[in-house]
């Protein structure tokens, strides 16, 4: 994994978890909190591999 992808990811995902936690409007909050699993989901994916990234968002879905 690429270090600045990493950096990258890790911002992204960070950001989204704090909106969702702390926007008012809960559909925002809601697309942050999915973007968030998004990126989760992104780090399975460089980390371990397809199959934990897709396993992992359809159980949150």
């Amino acid at each position: 994994m690429n270090g600045a992808a990493f950096v990258i990811i890790a911002i992204g995902t960070l950001a989204a978890a704090l909106a969702a936690a702390t926007l008012p409007n809960l559909m925002h909050a809601a697309l942050s909190f999915a973007v968030a699993f998004v990126g989760i989901a992104a780090f399975f994916t460089d980390l371990t591999g397809a199959g934990l990234s897709l396993l992992s968002l359809c159980l949150a879905a």
